[in-house]
């Protein structure tokens, strides 16, 4: 009965030290040259599968990241990426990170692939006729 007490006993340290292993990595994502933040901006932990999205304001929260050294990556539509390196991530604290993206040379179109929902110029029309419907008896 002691034995099994204190295998409990351990697993629980154990599960709440493993808990206590992560912290928290929050920050802002906002345009380098007009300081706009950037809503819908993507970052993310580069060797983990951990990541988020800025809000209205252009913040982010990224939760539950494994203590220790890591880089975090972002990016936005028409921006280029941006890498963050060796961002610590102490257990149970947050880590404070900006990035400053700036504007690509390149730019979407909004024109491009655009094309009215009824074709004006369209002049056919089609029927189908089905024979087998005249075989078949109505209103019985």
């Amino acid at each position: 009965m002691m034995k099994r007490l204190g295998l409990i006993l351990i697993v629980l340290l154990l599960a709440a030290t493993a808990h206590a292993q992560t912290g928290t990595i929050v920050g802002r994502v906002i345009d380098k040259e007009t300081k706009e933040p950037l809503t819908g901006a993507r970052v993310y932990v580069k060797e983990k599968r951990l990541g988020a999205t800025a809000n209205v304001n252009g913040d982010f929260k990224i939760l539950h990241v494994p203590t220790g050294i890591h880089s975090l990556g972002a990016f936005y539509v028409e921006f280029f990426d941006s890498t963050a390196h060796n961002i610590t991530v102490q257990s149970d604290s947050s880590t404070e990170v900006l990035f400053m993206l700036r504007r690509s040379h390149y730019s979407a179109d909004p024109g491009c692939g655009e094309r009215p929902l009824i074709d004006k110029t369209q002049t056919t029309s089609g029927r189908i006729f089905n024979e087998s419907h005249y075989f078949y008896p109505v209103g019985r």
